[in-house]
């Protein structure tokens, strides 16, 4: 839908930047295969050649609650 007025209007461009996120349960114990395809699919995801970051929730909350507490502190 790029080439229409509400893609425009809505993203202020024909080429909208965007970011994706995938959050996969919390952590768990991988084996060392599945631990390789893991880190595979963390790095090789991509949208529309838009790359595309993969985390457990577990990585998600530590890592909201260290950006909170030394920017906000919260």
């Amino acid at each position: 839908m790029r080439s229409t007025g509400d893609f425009q209007h809505a993203f202020g461009d024909r080429q909208a930047k965007f970011q994706g996120l995938i959050v996969i349960g919390k952590d768990m114990a991988l084996g060392r295969q599945e631990e390789s395809r893991f880190k595979w699919r963390i790095e090789k995801v991509v949208v529309n050649s838009n790359p595309i970051s993969c985390v457990s929730f577990n990585l998600l909350r530590s890592d909201l609650d260290f950006w909170l507490t030394k920017y906000y502190r919260v």
